[in-house]
């Protein structure tokens, strides 16, 4: 496996595979790792469990939020002031 793409905010980072696997690693301090509000901090890459089985295309990151697409999807999650596109103020899990 090779990492093809890598996006850096301010406390974490978001990686994609040629294989179209998103990871992540950082803190987790608005969900923006993708993971719930219990998972303080991941300190090596880990799959975006809720993106296992998509072929992710691209990946973003922002100070709080993370996005990534496939050809026909995009997800965001995160710390959510508008930027995301939702009405929740704090979307804790990957959605479209």
């Amino acid at each position: 496996m090779k990492i093809v793409e890598v996006a850096a905010a301010r406390n974490h980072t978001v990686m994609l595979s040629d294989g179209g696997i998103a990871f992540v690693c950082g803190i987790n301090d608005y969900c923006q790792l993708g993971y719930s509000d219990s998972t303080a901090e991941i300190l090596t890459p880990k799959e975006i469990k809720q993106l296992k089985g998509k072929r992710v295309v691209h990946v973003a990151a922002g100070r709080y939020h993370t996005v990534a697409s496939t050809r026909t999807e995009l997800y965001t999650w995160g710390r959510n002031e508008g930027q995301l596109g939702k009405r929740n103020p704090l979307s804790s899990v990957v959605n479209n």
